[in-house]
């Protein structure tokens, strides 16, 4: 995958990591900043720590700029993440302050548990949800409207495989061939997939 170092935030809010030794990274909403290559080394998969550095990217809703996709198919997984880990953690908290009303004995009252929220700030975290579904649903639409047009290329179908998890992007057209020439299976499904493709882009 081919990566730079620039840092995206295509949420509308505004992202203020706290990251270590006093630096905080702070992005505007739908903007970005260039990583140093010394906090490059910590967003590079396979290094220590990489893991918890990408669960915290999607918990922010941030993402690595890759030039081989579309800035919209990023930003729209990029987002999805958000919401999931937001929406599970919303979810938990409120479970677990029902449950122990219930526990209590307390009899259930809405009223009364949406003012605990809005305390806790589940409320706001509850907004901020919707907020970002909103956002999503564009994308998807914007995602959607690529898929069907012939100028917006989101993948070198020459340099890329899309039946290996992660989809696995090369460098060059001859670098993938020999991987392809290696596993006859991948290259088989390679192929009918670029006649499909081919037949698409001449429609």
């Amino acid at each position: 995958m081919a990566v730079i170092s620039r840092l995206h935030n295509p949420t509308q809010f505004e992202v203020n990591w706290n990251w270590h030794g006093g630096i905080n990274i702070k992005i505007e909403p739908d903007g970005y900043i260039d990583l140093t290559n010394a906090q490059m080394v910590d967003f590079t998969p396979g290094q220590p720590g990489s893991e918890a550095v990408r669960n915290l990217m999607d918990e922010l809703g941030i993402f690595i700029r890759n030039p081989d996709l579309s800035y919209e198919s990023q930003a729209l997984e990029s987002l999805r993440a958000c919401i999931k880990l937001k929406t599970a953690q919303y979810n938990d908290s409120v479970n677990t302050i029902s449950g122990r009303r219930a526990s209590a004995g307390v009899t259930p009252d809405p009223g009364a548990l949406e003012e605990i929220l809005r305390q806790m700030g589940l409320v706001a975290l509850r907004e901020k949800i919707e907020a970002l579904k909103g956002r999503a649903a564009k994308f998807e639409k914007a995602v959607a409207a690529q898929g069907t047009s012939k100028s917006a290329k989101t993948i070198d179908p020459d340099r890329t495989l899309i039946f290996v998890k992660p989809p696995k992007v090369f460098e060059t057209p001859f670098a993938m061939q020999v991987y392809l020439d290696e596993n006859p299976d991948l290259k088989a499904k390679w192929q009918a997939w670029r006649e499909e493709y081919r037949k698409a882009e001449n429609k």
